[in-house]
């Protein structure tokens, strides 16, 4: 009994030392597989052909691009063998069986027509397009391995046509001699080029490394070596080079493929960015319109207060998505920049108006003082660039915040070659350490809450890249406690003439303007920004004809005719059916039979390509939500006057088979 009683305990102590022993040895062993695993699993990668994880229309990129870097390279290539193929004929003997045919002469020949070959396939590979079918960029790759083949074997059937070397004599000097050998010898020497400049096709590297490397070894250079254990070593050295270039031209692959999905990583965020854009100012434009008519129309100081406040955080979403989406294009490189002459002048007295008022509300005297200079920029950018530093200039310089006066001031000083552009404030100033800090995205000295309501720390973010993408110098300037500097410096045209400035002085468009007799057609898909807009220019006195689609405002106009016009045409640029709002406005200048009926488009767009040709096209552009004071301006420029209406008599003329005026 006490013998089974020892035996359970010995079975019972064995147990308890188990769960200390096994799973620690267990856990060992099962990192160390894993370890094995990884290893194995980086080095499948590494051999891995780097293709699988692209799409179909990836992979023909990627081809695409591979074939039209071959057809670079190659033509190197066989640009070095038809300059090396001068030496040859001048240095080299031929056999003196071949010597009356001038068998060199012959080869070099038929080397410089692979080479114009060369040029043909070269030539039609530029020509690929992005639509071009992935069988007719196989052919063209099969076609430079074909090619790439032949120039090799064309190269290594020179060394038949030298002389062979004569037998070394110990102890005699022999001149040098591009006999076959020799030839041979330096033609496996300069190898590595093949490898280099053909990498992108392993296929056109191997087959041109086994003709014009493995071939002349084994032909001339294997009989040379003394003992059958030293031509095993070099064959397998060779063998060994093989491997390498063969691996070479995968890494060149790898590359090609990671730029590949880089690059459509980009489109995707570029389409996202513009999309978000886009399906975002749509309903802020319908909230900043709403609130606009509200705010004509409220009575009550309390009303007004209320509609002010809603407008304040109207803004500020309007401010988050419109940095985001900066950030986005940014940080994307999808902010395409378009460099031209810029009023200079024109540029500070549009930021000066529209700070104005934001100034005075903050007890901020803003002076500006701009000069009729003309400068090479890009005007969105620089707009952009001195709204932000003006915005923080009157930010900082509250005197809420300051307990002094505040000040702020835009000015420009000519420098020569250069406009300096400054904006300066005497707001707290940066400490010394930290001037760096304010040019990260997301970073603001003094709104450690994070408040949005002063900012998203993006501002100076943008501002630094705008600045490097239009290549202007950006210089700070601050002592903590007595304010801040930041200028621009641009690239100076000189003043502009007096005779060529714009008149100054105009006369400021109301908050609410007299339009009445002006006929305006809106064509917007979105129901919330066309009702909005709508109402918006009805308060102003316009009378308004407004659709989804040019069809459904020409078929109103037709129907109930418009009292006079229409003398202007609104449209959003996208539209329902892969429509655009150009294609919209052409149909209703056809159908109303008004080709210089004035237009304007009105936009969510981003996408710097299409603002452009739009701009080419001689089309106003207003973003969502729209500048209520310019649309004004446009807007009274065709405000009709005694007489006018004339689309709408031809349109009542029209229906009775008179001509259209």
């Amino acid at each position: 009994m006490n013998d089974n009683e020892v035996a359970v305990d010995s079975v019972v102590i064995t147990g308890a030392q188990q769960p200390e022993t096994a799973p620690a040895a267990w856990k060992y062993l099962k990192a160390r597989v894993d370890q094995v695993r990884l290893a194995g699993a980086t080095l499948v990668k590494f051999f891995r052909n780097p293709t699988h994880e692209l799409t179909h229309d990836q992979t023909v990129v990627l081809e695409r691009q591979l074939v039209q870097q071959l057809a670079r390279r190659a033509v190197y290539w066989a640009g070095i063998l038809g300059c090396a193929s001068i030496l040859v004929v001048s240095k080299g003997r031929a056999t003196p069986e071949l010597a009356d045919l001038h068998p060199l002469a012959v080869w070099a020949a038929a080397l410089w027509s692979c080479l114009l070959m060369g040029g043909y396939l070269l030539r039609r590979s530029m020509r690929l397009g992005e639509d071009e079918t992935r069988g007719k960029i196989r052919l063209l790759h099969t076609q430079w391995c074909f090619w790439a083949t032949v120039v090799a074997l064309l190269w290594t059937l020179c060394a038949l046509l030298l002389v062979q070397p004569p037998p070394f004599v110990p102890g005699s000097h022999q001149p040098f001699s591009l006999n076959a050998v020799t030839f041979t010898f330096l033609t496996l020497i300069g190898q590595v080029l093949t490898v280099v400049l053909l990498a992108p096709s392993r296929i056109a590297t191997m087959s041109a490394l086994t003709i014009g490397y493995l071939l002349p070894f084994v032909i001339w250079i294997s009989a040379l070596l003394p003992t059958p254990q030293g031509r095993v070593w070099v064959e397998g050295q060779i063998v060994f080079d093989l491997v390498i270039a063969w691996s070479v031209g995968a890494d060149q692959r790898r590359i090609y493929a990671r730029g590949v999905r880089a690059e459509a990583e980009r489109s995707r965020a570029d389409s996202f960015v513009q999309n978000i854009s886009h399906d975002l100012r749509q309903p802020l434009s319908a909230l900043a319109l709403k609130l606009y008519t509200l705010r004509l129309k409220a009575r009550t100081p309390s009303e007004i207060e209320d509609i002010e406040t809603l407008q304040g955080h109207a803004a500020s979403i309007e401010m988050m998505a419109s940095g985001t989406l900066d950030l986005s294009r940014l940080q994307a490189g999808t902010w395409k920049i378009s460099v031209r002459p810029v009023a200079l002048h024109l540029v500070l007295e549009s930021i000066a108006r529209d700070f104005r008022a934001e100034a005075k509300a903050s007890g901020v005297q803003f002076e500006v003082r701009a000069a009729p200079f003309s400068v090479s920029t890009d005007d969105t950018a620089l707009q952009r660039i001195l709204r932000n530093l003006v915005g923080n200039a009157l930010k900082y310089a509250n005197p809420v915040r300051t307990g002094r006066p505040g000040l702020v001031t835009l000015e420009c000083e000519d420098l020569g070659d250069r406009i300096k552009v400054t904006v300066a404030d005497n707001g707290p100033g940066i400490p010394k350490q930290q001037i760096a800090d304010v040019f990260k995205e997301w970073v603001q000295l003094s709104n450690p809450e994070r408040d949005a309501s002063k900012g998203l720390g993006l501002g100076l973010y943008i501002v630094k890249n705008l600045a490097n993408l239009l290549g202007h110098k950006l210089e700070v300037e601050s002592i903590f406690g007595s304010g801040s500097r930041f200028s621009i410096f641009l690239p100076s045209r000189g003043p502009i003439p007096a005779e060529l400035l714009e008149l100054r002085g105009a006369t400021p468009v109301a908050e609410s303007p007299d339009l009445t007799g002006l006929t305006v057609v809106v064509v917007e898909d979105a129901a919330g920004p066309r009702e909005e807009i709508c109402d918006v220019l009805m308060d102003w006195g316009c009378y308004v004809v407004a659709g989804e689609t040019a069809e459904d405002v020409i078929a109103e106009i037709k129907a109930e005719g418009v009292p006079a016009g229409p003398h202007l045409v609104l449209a959003d640029y996208r539209l329902r059916d892969e429509r655009t709002g150009v294609e919209a406005i052409d149909l209703i200048r056809s159908e109303l039979g008004h080709p210089t009926l004035p237009a304007a488009i009105w936009t969510a767009e981003t996408d710097a390509t299409k603002i452009q040709e739009l701009d080419r096209l001689g089309f106003p552009v207003f973003a969502k939500p729209p500048d209520l004071e310019r649309l004004q301006k446009l807007l009274l420029k065709h405000l009709p006057t005694a007489g006018t209406g004339h689309v709408a008599e031809g349109l009542s003329q029209a229906s009775t088979g008179s001509e259209v005026l």
